[in-house]
Parts: C-alpha cells; structure tokens; sequence
C-alpha cells in the first residue's frame, strides 16, 4: 500500500514551512500562545481552589497546608539590570535536579526581544542553569537593595551578583546576551 503524499493537496503542492527567528507572530502562534494562557490560568484557578479547601482545618487531621509560597524571602536572589532598557529585574536561585540526579543551581531571566513579540512573560523566560552555562555569584557585594516595582522603592535582599562565563541565547527569537557583575548586555 502506498504511504499518503502529504506535499500536496488536490495536486497543488504545499508551500513549506517556514519559521523566522525574531520575526512577527503569525495569528495560528498568537491562538496557540493565548490558547497556553487561557490554560495556564484555568490551572492558577484550580491550584488556589485547591489551596483554600487545603488551608481549612478538617476534623482529626494532623497536619495541613498553610502557605503555597514554594520561594519566600529568605530564598537567595538577584537583581539583574537590563542596560539597554535601563530597568531591573529580581530573580531567585533555585536548586534543580542536573543530569546525573545531583542539585545545581539555577536563576531565570526575561527575553526582553519576546516580549516586544507579543509573547506573555510567563512565556518569554530563559533558565540558566549552572550545568549548561556555568555561572558564579560574587557574595560579596550580598546585603540590601532597593528595587523600583513601577514607582513604589522596595528593599530586596541579594545573595550577590552574578557573572555567567558563556553567552546566553533564547532559542525562540535568537536574542543573545552576557550578564556580567549582574548587568545584562545585549550582544
């Protein structure tokens, strides 16, 4: 039995498809990225349904659920300046499992190129993570900063400042980055 030709339709043959890096959305990639939204913020909706039923305390229970907050604020963070749009940006280090089962470290930044795109934040975030891009916090310069979130001044504490010793790249636009001493340059 012969396999479906799928480069053609009726015998007019299919244009193939391209994908243009840093290029506009296509109104399919804005359904589907409004689509992941819609979906993503049914499953905030269920999560904190499921926390308030969780915090109400139940007869016999020995313990429960009291707070969601998987980062609070004794998590070690940073503040990252984005030069180029002179604006920053608070991120916190994790602990994720690498390849071979041990714990690294791992802080998140914004591609500032998607988000110009059109893409949601939620959408438009890059990890960095020590196994991949070896990075390194300089703890000296941790302690007390203040941070602008729109007009209002907030004090972060910071573990320090980071330097990533290799380029950083989104894979969806190309946008290509250093961040050195926690200065986010665009290259």
């Amino acid at each position: 039995m012969d396999k479906p030709n799928f480069s053609s339709v009726g015998g007019v043959p299919l244009a193939p498809t391209v994908l243009v890096k840093g290029g506009t959305l296509s109104s399919r990639q804005t359904q589907q990225i409004q689509q992941a939204e819609h979906d993503a913020n049914q499953r905030r909706a269920h999560q904190d349904a499921e926390m308030a039923k969780a915090a109400q305390p139940q007869a016999g229970e020995i313990g429960s659920l009291r707070s969601r907050k998987l980062i609070t604020e004794d998590s070690p963070r940073l503040v990252l300046w984005y030069r180029k749009h002179e604006q920053e940006c608070v991120s916190e280090i994790t602990m994720v499992p690498n390849s071979s089962g041990a714990l690294d470290p791992m802080f998140t930044l914004v591609c500032t190129k998607c988000l110009e795109r059109g893409l949601p934040q939620g959408q438009a975030q890059l990890q960095v993570r020590n196994e991949h891009r070896k990075f390194s916090i300089d703890h000296t310069k941790r302690g007390p900063k203040r941070v602008f979130f729109g007009n209002t001044p907030k004090i972060v504490q910071i573990c320090g400042t980071v330097t990533v010793n290799d380029k950083v790249r989104c894979g969806a636009c190309g946008w290509t980055v250093r961040i050195i001493d926690s200065k986010v340059e665009e290259v």
